[in-house]
């Protein structure tokens, strides 16, 4: 019954020969992207990656990296998300890094779940309108290593406490609840809600995920508001979407043990007949769950019977 959200996906060749990576969007609820990457080791596994999309959008890739240490897939990331640094062919077409590539990585420390990055002043060397971006998309990737739960960044030594260019500020631990491509849709300071909400877009022929954090009036329980959002098909933005029917119902939810059970009506179903789930729908619904609540473990359940996931 239970179903965990961002599944790794290991993708494996027989030879030291190189071997080809088709990962965009991963996972057994995902729809994947096609891209031809070289490598020599065949022991890879994949993580989560957050490129700017042709949109503006900061936006979930996946890329494959070596099974390795906490510090070393950080670094890792890190050189794909600073333009023309040595991860620079693992971006997939389509996307592009955001960090000025004159910035240096002077040190990072894992300790108590949090990663603490030390760069140089050259991180935020940059168009003014990237300088959010460019920490949603860290706090982002780096906090889908396991483990990770926040990231602490400093400058030369210090502890950045505000954006340089915007004079936003920052608390000592960045985490998910920074938002990611913030929308702030409040007609008041009264009831104010923060949900971030996984819709889809389009490249080529290809879906990818967009995360999108809503800051709006609404004091409802947050997973019907996702819910809510999900199924509406008048969209706010362009070119997002999402393929939840629009007659879906969230008939219930609970929280046990770190792990939420959402109970739906048949509507949940993209045929009733042989009662399948779209994998988009429930990668869209996990995504979003798991960086609202930080909750990684959903089990589902359509008119009273569990949804099984093969």
């Amino acid at each position: 019954m239970l179903n965990r959200i961002l599944k790794k996906k290991f993708l494996t060749s027989i030879t030291v020969m190189f071997i080809l990576v088709a990962i965009y969007l991963v996972s057994n609820n995902s729809v994947d992207f096609k891209q031809e990457l070289s490598y020599v080791q065949s022991d890879v596994a994949v993580s989560n990656i957050y490129l700017l999309d042709g949109y503006q959008f900061v936006s979930l890739t996946n890329i494959a990296l070596a099974q390795e240490s906490v510090e070393s897939k950080a670094r890792e990331i890190i050189d794909i998300l600073i333009q023309d640094g040595p991860g620079e062919n693992k971006i997939p077409s389509g996307f592009k890094s955001l960090i000025n590539p004159d910035t240096t990585l002077k040190s990072l420390k894992f300790e108590d779940n949090i990663l603490k990055l030390d760069f140089s002043k050259d991180l935020f060397d940059t168009k003014d309108e990237y300088e959010v971006k460019i920490l949603e998309a860290l706090v982002y990737s780096l906090t889908s290593i396991e483990k990770v739960k926040g990231i602490e960044v400093y400058i030369d030594g210090k502890l950045l406490e505000e954006l340089p260019k915007s004079k936003l500020k920052l608390p000592k631990v960045l985490d998910k609840s920074f938002g990611i491509n913030k929308d702030f849709a409040v007609s008041s300071l009264d009831n104010v809600s923060q949900i971030t909400v996984y819709y889809i877009n389009k490249y080529n022929d290809s879906y990818y995920y967009v995360p999108v954090t809503r800051y709006i009036n609404n004091t409802s329980e947050k997973v019907n508001v996702i819910i809510d959002e999900l199924r509406d098909n008048n969209f706010y933005l362009t070119g997002l979407m999402s393929f939840m029917n629009s007659d879906v119902n969230l008939i219930d939810s609970s929280i046990e043990n770190d792990e939420m059970t959402l109970s739906f009506n048949k509507n949940l179903y993209s045929d009733q007949d042989s009662k399948e789930v779209l994998k988009e729908v429930i990668k869209s619904i996990n995504l979003s769950v798991e960086a609202t609540y930080g909750i990684d473990a959903i089990s589902y359940v359509v008119e009273d019977e569990p949804l099984n996931f093969n």
